[in-house]
């Protein structure tokens, strides 16, 4: 099949309006978690910390490269959240070579967060149950969850139309191989709906994540529940 390389924004899960409405209801709520964390941890919100996990790196170097295994590809497919609304709303820009690039940088950001993730819940479990770079256990199974249901949309959609560009979902493309032939539209629909779920209750619970930071960070440091 030969097709301008893009994809649906809903692939016929409609109504889009229930999803917006969704959308800015868990926006409220996690900016309301945020402002609630804030007034916790008043001394505790800055960059080298929260975007750059400076104070782990010296302390417990293995946890810290995990722990940006995941935060920071979760802060770049943000990102990429914000352009695909920029190209339905103001211009559509993700077409051709430039949406290859972008399909091919989200799956592996993808793929990135959810091997991080696992990897997270499985020692979180066995080896890191103390010490600096804990995180709440329930964080990083949640984040499984919602990456391999992302790409489970991914390969029920590459396997519905077959396009000449799946490459540029590489595990996406892996995965829809055993679709045979693509999911049923109700299948589709039902998977992206409870993905999308997934995503906003991720959003909501994320100021709520904790992580024990090391002692040099005391004054702001929170226990991992």
């Amino acid at each position: 099949m030969t097709m301008e390389p893009g994809r649906s924004a809903f692939f016929g899960a409609g109504p889009a309006w229930l999803f917006y409405v969704a959308g800015a209801v868990a926006l409220a709520l996690c900016l309301w978690g945020l402002a609630g964390r804030r007034e916790s941890e008043p001394s505790g919100w800055d960059a080298r910390r929260w975007l750059l996990l400076g104070p782990l790196w010296p302390a417990a170097p293995v946890r810290a490269a995990l722990l940006a295994m995941a935060w920071w590809p979760l802060w770049l497919m943000a990102l990429g959240s914000v352009l695909w609304l920029a190209h339905m709303w103001l211009f559509p820009f993700l077409r051709g070579p430039v949406y290859l690039a972008y399909s091919w940088a989200m799956d592996w950001l993808g793929a990135a967060f959810t091997l991080a993730c696992g990897l997270l819940f499985l020692l979180r479990l066995s080896f890191w149950r103390k010490g600096p770079g804990r995180v709440s256990w329930w964080a990083p199974l949640l984040g499984v969850v919602v990456g391999f249901s992302g790409f489970v949309v991914e390969a029920g959609r590459l396997g519905a139309i077959r396009p000449d560009w799946a490459w540029s979902s590489p595990v996406g493309m892996w995965l829809g191989e055993f679709w045979l032939g693509g999911a049923s539209d109700p299948a589709l629909m039902a998977t992206w709906w409870v993905h999308a779920g997934q995503g906003l209750l991720a959003l909501v619970l994320l100021p709520w994540v904790r992580v024990r930071w090391p002692a040099s960070c005391a004054p702001a440091r929170r226990v991992a529940s």
